[in-house]
């Protein structure tokens, strides 16, 4: 992969964090690695899209086409990636398996509030960041009306 986005490899820091418990940390850091592939999806999105925007566009496929097909590759990319780094923090803090979704660790029952307190406050921070951030309300809504 490439080293064009990153200020370092990611996959020498996933290996890196893998080694620390390797018995354990092996599914946290595919996670993590399937989020970065998509977060690299979306840098050659972009430049797909700016290429055939000064160029030329595709004949073959309406401009609509074009659009709704790259808005659902960068909603459904971008939440993904989302819920994959949600998922790996749940994996490595609280024990959990199979769940990708960064509400989770927002909801108000007991069970989840025990969860919640379980990572450091910085993962806590970051949760809270995203769930709470505007563009993320946007891009999940955009993403929900386009794949439900």
């Amino acid at each position: 992969m490439a080293n064009n986005i990153w200020h370092n490899s990611p996959i020498e820091m996933v290996q890196a964090f893998e080694r620390q418990r390797p018995e354990m940390r092996a599914e946290q850091g595919a996670l993590v690695m399937w989020a970065v592939l998509g977060v690299e999806s979306l840098h050659y999105l972009d430049d797909l899209v700016s290429e055939h925007t000064q160029f030329s566009p595709i004949p073959k496929h309406s401009p609509e086409v074009k659009d709704i097909s790259h808005i659902r590759w960068a909603a459904g990319t971008s939440i993904s990636s989302i819920d994959l780094c949600a998922a790996a923090l749940g994996r490595e803090y609280c024990g959990q398996v199979g769940e990708k979704k960064t509400k989770k660790f927002l909801k108000s029952s007991k069970k989840t509030l025990e969860l919640r307190a379980k990572p450091p406050i910085s993962a806590r921070n970051w949760v809270d960041d995203v769930f709470f951030d505007d563009r993320y309300q946007k891009v999940i809504e955009a993403r929900n009306c386009l794949t439900h």
